[in-house]
């Protein structure tokens, strides 16, 4: 009983080719001791458990070694390497930096490297999570490590290379230890098994080996624990259940019912699972890395970045073959948010099962748009063209568009007469569809203007022949508007031409008299909806010398030009106006009885108006009480208050 070693002092390795999963490291250290090229002092870091005071025996060990062998290793038999596997060396030092930290330990350090060492080549020093130093030891150290004697060798080793002082960092070769593959601590686990006489499986061994988050030294303290609960007979379900892991066979099993649209299973696996005892946040986590495992099963190039054994590897590439990436990722997507959201939560069990149900349930939309039953009628657009979690979260962008109940279209239309017409089209959403698009079955009527068109076509949607049925043939949306807009390649009929609108005759009363002709424009716009160049000429009307004008009186004996002043305060107003303004100057011409033709003053500027701000309840009493003296002597002699 007194001789009894646990697993991860026993099987320290001995020897560089003994050290697992550092192979870089090794060979570094191999090629400076052939070749004689040893610096004064090294800095191992890297996490815990991966080798680094390991190592830094071993080259101690190496360095001292008096018959070393072809590929510089220790032999282990010269009196050397026996003093040092023996423990009684006094060429090799081991300091504690977490428990001698001051710099009177530093300073007692020092005035050893003064003397040589006594039977060995090298003194080596060996100060273990060097980071707790102080401050203070740190610069003690410093002169020392830069120029030691010739026997003297420092080996430095931390877990928190960030806490280093750069003075000590740029004194060191450092070598950088990085975590054990899942693979390499397995056959590690295997071979101190077959050691020990203990039966093992290998999935046992991987779920040792994942648990341990790289570090050897762990795995072997899991293991030296699960062999006595076992009595040497270790099993996957076993480990699983005394380490507290899920069983990777539950997530194959999980995904598989879930894209087949059945959460019941599921749900009653994290029912059993929580009474056994296990965190829901176990399950998420669990199903997440399954589902990028899946991803990366997909393609061969990346199955090696699948860290697992070979078995689960093979299992994980078949079922990649029977889920889709579009799934997967929206998968991915719900756990994620799940995993966010899990420790906010005051239900967390309920946010794990509703990620459940939306996975079956985009599973289940899925199925219905992969293979959609037979329908009578039109065809209406596939769901699968939408993405994969809308309707169920509104954190991604929704590349679709959107048909709302009614599109407006306008696009300029060259046109030998009027150059900046306006074709407009107008899409109507029938009532019980949710889309509408543009049917080929019925061309654009052709008008003789544009605002003419708008009269007679607004509450007319553009619908193919089967109107009466209240369905219209789906088409696609894109292809059909270039159609229109006659931009798609191929025979397309051009757009037909429209002009301005066509102004109805004044009034005789209205007749020779600017102003009133002016509102006769005013009222015809408000008459046929053309709300836009009603509020353009509302806005400009002539100025008053020129409006009560006799006509013809001046303008004729002169010849002075009349100016219209208009004012636009946008592109969008520029280019209504410039389509309607030579329609509208004819009709001033034909009936004002001018004696020249009147010219346009455009001025396009910035609407600089500011709306005044809203005020609240107590505001407006407050404005009303400082700029109405009537309304606050009432509300004094009432002693009138807000309440």
């Amino acid at each position: 009983m007194q001789d009894y070693q646990v697993s991860a002092r026993k099987y320290r390795p001995p020897r560089f080719e003994e050290l697992v999963g550092q192979d870089h490291i090794t060979t570094t250290l191999r090629n400076a001791i052939a070749k004689g090229q040893l610096a004064q002092a090294y800095l191992f870091c890297g996490p815990r458990g991966v080798g680094k005071t390991s190592c830094a025996r071993i080259l101690a060990k190496t360095i001292n070694c008096s018959f070393r062998d072809s590929h510089q290793e220790a032999c282990g038999e010269c009196p050397s390497c026996q003093s040092f596997d023996q423990g009684r060396s006094l060429a090799i030092h081991e300091l504690d930096a977490a428990s001698n930290n001051s710099v009177d330990d530093i300073r007692s350090l020092v005035e050893q490297v003064r003397y040589p060492p006594q039977g060995s080549d090298y003194k080596v020093y060996i100060i273990d999570e060097v980071h707790m130093l102080s401050t203070a030891a740190f610069n003690a150290l410093l002169k020392t490590l830069e120029e030691p004697p010739t026997y003297a060798k420092f080996i430095l080793a931390t877990t928190e290379k960030h806490k280093i002082l750069p003075t000590i960092l740029s004194r060191c070769q450092v070598f950088d230890f990085k975590r054990i593959r899942l693979q390499d601590i397995a056959d590690r686990l295997a071979l101190v098994c077959r050691s020990e006489e203990i039966v093992y499986e290998n999935d046992a061994l991987l779920t040792i080996a994942s648990r341990s988050d790289g570090a050897l030294r762990d795995a072997l303290t899991m293991l030296d624990q699960l062999a006595g609960f076992s009595g040497g007979n270790l099993t996957n379900s076993l480990v699983c259940d005394q380490l507290g892991v899920l069983d990777k066979a539950l997530f194959v099993d999980c995904t598989k019912t879930m894209f087949a649209g059945d959460p019941t299973q599921t749900l009653q696996a994290l029912d059993s699972m929580v009474a056994r005892g296990y965190d829901s946040i176990l399950w998420v986590l669990g199903m997440a890395s399954h589902f990028r495992n899946l991803l990366m099963a997909k393609t061969p190039g990346t199955t090696e970045l699948i860290d697992s054994g070979q078995e689960y590897r093979q299992q994980l590439i078949i079922q990649s073959q029977e889920t889709t990436t579009d799934m997967l990722l929206a998968g991915l997507h719900l756990l994620n948010q799940v995993e966010l959201q899990y420790r906010q939560s005051r239900q967390p069990r309920l946010l794990v099962e509703t990620a459940v149900m939306k996975i079956c349930y985009l599973a289940q939309r899925r199925q219905k748009n992969t293979n959609p039953e037979p329908i009578q009628g039109p065809k209406l657009p596939a769901e699968s063209e939408t993405h994969p979690l809308q309707g169920i979260t509104t954190r991604l962008p929704v590349a679709d568009f959107k048909t709302p109940a009614q599109v407006k279209i306008q696009s300029k239309v060259p046109s030998e007469s009027s150059p900046n017409n306006l074709q407009e089209l107008r899409v109507q959403e029938s009532s019980g569809q949710a889309l509408k698009d543009f049917s080929d079955q019925k061309s654009i009527p052709e008008t003789q203007g544009g605002a003419n068109f708008q009269k007679e076509h607004s509450s007319k949607p553009i619908s193919s022949n089967t109107q009466n049925t209240g369905t219209a043939t789906t088409v696609d949306f894109l292809q059909t508007l270039r159609g229109h807009l006659g931009k798609t390649q191929g025979n397309t009929k051009p757009i037909p031409k429209e002009s301005s609108h066509q102004w109805s005759p004044p009034p005789p009363s209205s007749c020779q008299n600017l102003h009133k002709l002016w509102q006769h424009l005013v009222q015809e716009c408000r008459d046929h909806n053309l709300g836009g160049l009603e509020g353009i000429l509302s806005r400009n009307m002539p100025l008053e010398e020129i409006q009560d004008r006799p006509p013809g009186s001046n303008a004729k004996a002169s010849n002075e030009p009349l100016f219209l002043s208009v004012i636009l305060y946008s592109d969008t107003e520029k280019s209504l106006f410039d389509g309607e303004k030579q329609g509208i100057l004819d009709f001033l011409v034909e009936f004002g009885g001018f004696g020249t033709r009147p010219q346009w003053a455009i001025q396009q500027q910035e609407n600089n108006t500011q709306r005044e701000k809203f005020l609240t309840e107590p505001e407006r009493f407050n404005r009303l009480n400082a700029e109405n003296e009537d309304f606050k002597d009432l509300s004094t002699r009432l002693k009138l208050f807000l309440i």
